[in-house]
């Protein structure tokens, strides 16, 4: 092979791999997301979001395994859940569940994922056109609800550039 000719073929690998080390280093923290997140697999996020409506519209002990501590806490009256704790727009706050679940029923559960947030987003419309959006992460014990709204919308959010 001629000299000239192999030193083209070396110049192109080499501008080659240098590209894909620059394009993983620009898109690093979204593929840190996506693998962590396991994002590939949005249909488990949409059976946990689905699991997770159905415990807590029923006021089921083990709505609790769905929440994240840190997060989002369960308020108890006996054994039953009937709301969640958590950090609303004006500090703490206490949503009763069935403000943000008023149904079992769903019609639709759009999924994505918040790269800059580093989870995931389930935006639930009900029957009634209301909408409820849930954040969900995922860690050593799996997926978990770490963010609940504070009352229902009347439309699907829109993504935000902070997301």
């Amino acid at each position: 092979m001629p000299k000239l000719v192999r030193f083209f073929l070396l110049s192109v690998l080499g501008a080659g791999l240098l590209g894909l080390i620059l394009a993983g280093a620009y898109y690093q923290q979204d593929l840190t997301v996506y693998y962590r997140l396991q994002a590939w697999d949005q249909k488990t996020v949409d059976r946990f979001t689905r699991d997770f409506l159905q415990a807590a519209y029923s006021g089921d002990p083990a709505t609790e395994r769905f929440l994240d501590p840190q997060w989002v806490q369960p308020i108890k009256k006996g054994d039953r859940v009937t709301g969640l704790s958590h950090s609303g727009a004006m500090g703490p706050s206490k949503t009763p569940v069935r403000k943000i679940i008023p149904t079992e029923a769903v019609k639709s559960i759009g999924i994505r994922v918040k790269y800059k947030v580093g989870e995931y987003e389930a935006a639930v419309e009900y029957p009634d056109g209301k909408w409820a959006v849930f954040g969900i992460g995922r860690s050593q014990k799996g997926l978990q609800i770490t963010k609940v709204p504070d009352q229902l919308t009347n439309s699907r959010p829109q993504p935000q550039p902070w997301d």
